[in-house]
This record gives C-alpha cells, structure tokens and sequence, in this order.
C-alpha cells in the first residue's frame, strides 16, 4: 500500500491520503448550496458507516450527524454539480465507507482504493469540546466534502493542487467562511491558500477549476495555466495577492 504524506507529490496510484493538520478553522452555518439534480443518478453511491469509538468521538458524530448517510448524498450531489458539467465525465464510485476511529496528528484521510473515508474520533471529541453542535456538524461535513472530493478528482497532480482542488470545492459547497482566506505563502502550499487562489483565478477564467481538474487527467503541467487562462501561474498568482 503506498503512503502519501500531505505536502508530498500524488498520483492516481497513490492510495492513502493524508488530508488535514490537527488544527481546523471555525464553524459556520449550514450552506444552501443546490446541486439541481442533474448528477444525483451518476453521484448517489452505497454509504456504510463504521464507528469504532462510539463511546468517544464515534457519538459525537452519531449525535451531530444523525443521518449519515442523507449528509453523503447532499455532499457528493454538490461535489459533481462544481467538479463537472456531464454526467459521463463523473468516476463511477459504488459505495464509499465512513470510518469513525481514533488517528494521531490529523484530522482525517482517506483510502483511495476502497473509497473509504476516516474521520479522526479523537479530533471530533477535541473539535466538539470548544465548539458548539452547529459548528462542529458544519465542520464534520466540511470534512466529508473534502476528503469525498478526493474520490471524484483527478488525482494525478502534485498535492498542492490537489488538495487546493478539493478544499475550493469545500468552500463552494458552502463549507469554508471567508475568514480562511489570508493573504502570502505560495500558490502551490495546498488546502485552504491554493483553493482560494483557484476560486480567484476561476472568477476570472470562468470553469477553471472544471477545466484543470479535466486536464489532469491527460496530463498535469503548470503550463495549463497559460492554457486555459492565457496567463502564467506566477502571474495570477501577484494579481491574486493585489487583491489583498
């Protein structure tokens, strides 16, 4: 089984990622966000949940999330309608299995090859002793849209990008506040700072984020910036910043 450290290269072969730092940001309000129903027959996969620490962490989850499976569903709903446009370019996934189970230093990850999800029980009791039951709901499925994106990406591109895919598909589901965006650091350090970056240059390149996660898929280079933008990364990238 090969590992794969957050920060590190990635590619479709990979089958274990790493998603999140032990820290994660506030809670918020439940998004409203409506997928419309066009990907819900190709984005509807089997969901089984496996608490391993129903005593701990595991009834935090059972207490915030009491309909697990009804949270899947809306959450893959919303990753097809913003990583696609045609129901025949979403991956065909059968079933995807949560895992509530204690993991050191990380909030979460995910097994590629299996489709299977595990939420750190410990970080979710952590989580929920400072936080209220709506904020740490909103922030548990903020984690299921990211690490659920992971199943639906194209995954053959370096971390960063990845990752800053799946965290700009977090927060245009709904599930990151604009408090997360700061500005400095690289546009490649992943999570919340490459998908900020993403949702500005596809503001200005509208489908950019439909476009790149595509082209991975025939082969990533930091060139399909220029591609699909018409201009260097480096470039969006300052202009980003300027905003700040």
């Amino acid at each position: 089984m090969a590992t794969l450290l957050v920060g590190a290269g990635c590619s479709s072969k990979t089958d274990v990622l790493f998603v999140g730092a032990w820290l994660a940001p506030e809670g918020g309000d439940a998004p409203t966000f409506d997928g419309g129903g066009l990907f819900d027959s190709v984005c509807t996969p089997a969901v089984e949940v496996q608490n391993m620490d129903p005593t701990g962490g595991g009834k935090v989850f059972t207490d915030d999330v009491p309909d697990p499976v009804a949270v899947a569903h809306e959450l893959t709903h919303s990753i097809c309608s913003i990583l696609f446009r045609k129901t025949p370019e979403v991956p065909v996934i059968s079933k995807i299995t949560i895992v509530i189970v204690p993991l050191i230093g990380i909030s979460a990850d995910i097994l590629v090859s299996t489709a299977t999800v595990r939420l750190n029980s410990s970080y979710l009791q952590t989580f929920a002793s400072s936080h209220t039951a709506s904020e740490t709901t909103y922030e548990i499925d903020g984690l299921l849209v990211y690490t659920m994106s992971l199943f639906y990406q194209d995954l053959a591109a370096p971390a960063g990008v990845v990752q800053g895919v799946a965290d700009f598909v977090r927060y245009r589901a709904g599930y990151w506040t604009e408090s997360a965006r700061s500005p400095g650091g690289n546009w490649d350090d992943g999570f919340q700072t490459t998908a900020f970056f993403f949702d500005y240059v596809d503001k200005q390149s509208p489908s950019f984020v439909y476009r790149l996660n595509q082209a991975i898929g025939t082969g990533y280079s930091v060139d399909l910036f220029v591609t699909l933008t018409g201009k260097d990364v480096i470039t969006l990238w300052n202009e980003y910043q300027a905003t700040f």
